[in-house]
């Protein structure tokens, strides 16, 4: 085994879980308190981790140090390490841990030659499903690939936070074996899909400081990529909207957020795609509480005759009951046969 280990890398989860290993594999539990050694790079003089590097083991055959956050060195005192690193592996197990290190500085080349080099890198959207499946296999569930394909659309690709969704949904199946999209979409959080719709929004009405602020927020979760990916489906759905010109109708089911509605209609004008005479039915009551109903994005022409359209049948049924004493009384004052369904213009 390699006496020196550089974990690097911005998924924290990993970082974690490999050190903790790596230690467990090294140094038993009861020969640590005299031979193991944490150091804050960052509040530690080169001098001073270098001397830790250097001291033997008391009582045992290994001693394990510990230096977390190694980016936080300057240049120079890099230059140390790297030096130190270069006249020799050190007598003790050396772990250094760190967020970003240059891949092309001498010090990164010295930890390759010299020891072994652990990526920690954030997993992508595509990844991110099979290391849920996993976490799911791991509490004895099984979660189905389509499930935790939505559970990674809904909270992103950030294993702890990941993690702990799994954990949630393994507690609120109970004994059933299998978690299912119903599932996740009745218990998993909705952090990606609140952040990146607001950032979305922000580009369309052309905010700029909105927009910042939403994507310094979603920053602290989720790595760049994924972000990037999440806007450019999102454009992609209203761009084939738009495409799909005067005479369609597009289901917008549970993938659209809160206000279906509004921000299919926002979005749209954004890019240019607001036609005169077109509207977004929303169902009644549209709201947070409405998010995985279906929106139904209409022209303003009328269906040929002898076809219905997605709302003949709801204002015939309209146009029936106001017929009878109750629907008469209950009316609110609209013209029989009209949707009550709220409409959003879209230009």
């Amino acid at each position: 085994m390699s006496s020196l280990h550089l974990f690097v890398g911005e998924e924290d989860l990993l970082m974690e879980e490999g050190v903790n290993k790596l230690i467990d594999e090294t140094l038993p539990r009861e020969n640590r308190d005299l031979n193991f050694d944490v150091v804050d790079a960052a509040a530690t003089a080169p001098g001073e981790i270098t001397t830790r590097l250097d001291t033997l083991p008391f009582f045992g055959d290994r001693r394990v140090v510990l230096v977390k956050n190694l980016d936080e060195l300057s240049a120079d005192e890099q230059r140390v390490i790297e030096e130190y690193l270069n006249r020799g592996l050190p007598p003790t197990v050396a772990i250094f841990t760190a967020r970003n290190v240059d891949r092309r500085s001498r010090l990164f080349k010295a930890f390759q030659k010299q020891g072994t080099v652990h990526p920690c890198d954030p997993r992508s959207a595509r990844e991110a499903p099979t290391w849920a499946e996993g976490c799911a296999a791991r509490l004895g569930k099984r979660i189905r690939p389509e499930a935790a394909g939505e559970l990674v659309t809904l909270v992103g690709t950030g294993l702890r936070t990941l993690g702990l969704e799994v954990e949630k949904l393994a507690a609120y199946v109970g004994d059933r074996g299998e978690i299912t999209v119903e599932d996740v979409e009745a218990v998993a959080s909705r952090l990606t899909e609140t952040s990146v719709f607001a950032l979305t929004d922000a580009i369309g009405e052309r905010n700029a400081r909105k927009a910042l602020q939403a994507l310094e927020s979603l920053l602290q979760t989720e790595h760049p990529l994924p972000v990037l990916g999440m806007i450019a489906g999102q454009y992609r759905r209203l761009a084939r909207t738009v495409a799909s010109g005067a005479r369609t109708e597009v289901a917008l089911a549970a993938a659209i957020p809160p206000l279906p509605g509004v921000r299919l209609s926002r979005g749209l004008r954004a890019v240019g795609g607001g036609r005169p005479g077109h509207q977004v039915y929303g169902p009644a009551g549209a709201g947070p509480g409405d998010a995985g109903r279906a929106v139904v994005w209409k022209s303003g022409r009328l269906p040929p005759r002898g076809r219905k359209g997605p709302l003949a049948g709801r204002r015939a049924d309209r146009a029936d009951r106001a017929k009878t004493p109750e629907g008469r009384r209950g009316d609110t004052g609209g013209r029989a046969g009209t949707s009550s369904a709220p409409r959003y213009s879209c230009g």
